[in-house]
């Protein structure tokens, strides 16, 4: 059963997310059931491995319809650095011709959680892996039916990898009104 979340409970959950992963999340706050973005999302086989890259090789996942989503949240880690511009987020009208493109780099030992709407029809995502070959790789993608906020870790990563969301400020009411209307408020 879903409940509707007032503004408030909204601006609080996603203050409180700034600050906590998910997990350390549901473990502070007594959340025990499953979130609607945990229900309803779809981990991509074609755009995750775990298979570990020599080095300068290159992941190229697949073309993949994502027409009925409306995110993609993108979580990888690997024990060393990929290349320049080593990990490409790519959107196609057609599953050839890869038009739209969101590049970053990853940094070693750091987990980077990246989120991005759905702007074409297909969706894959390349990793080129940096000089030295891995020895740990995870790469996953997720499809999302709803609009979900990824889960936010404090792992010292620059701002420049992480993805952001704006929100409201929340006021001294937003908070009153989420403690009465959250079970185990305070």
């Amino acid at each position: 059963m879903r409940k509707k979340i007032g503004i408030g409970i909204a601006t609080t959950l996603v203050f409180l997310a700034s600050f906590f992963s998910y997990q350390e999340y549901k473990e502070f706050s007594g959340v025990s059931q499953t979130t609607s973005s945990e229900i309803e999302g779809k981990i991509s086989l074609g755009n995750s491995t775990t298979a570990t890259l020599s080095g300068s090789a290159v992941f190229t996942g697949t073309a993949e319809d994502v027409t009925r989503f409306s995110s993609i949240h993108i979580t990888s880690t690997s024990n060393v650095n990929s290349a320049a511009s080593g990990i490409s987020l790519e959107f196609s009208p057609d599953g050839t011709n890869w038009d739209r493109k969101i590049i970053g780099h990853i940094v070693a030992k750091s987990k980077h959680t990246h989120k991005v709407p759905v702007i074409n029809k297909f969706f894959r995502v390349v990793y080129t892996n940096g000089t030295t070959t891995q020895s740990s790789f995870r790469l996953q993608t997720v499809y999302h039916t709803t609009n979900a906020i990824p889960p936010i870790s404090r792992t010292g990563q620059p701002q420049g990898s992480v993805d952001s969301v704006l929100v409201r400020q929340g006021t001294d009411i937003d908070l009153d009104y989420a403690r009465r209307h959250v079970a185990g408020g305070r």
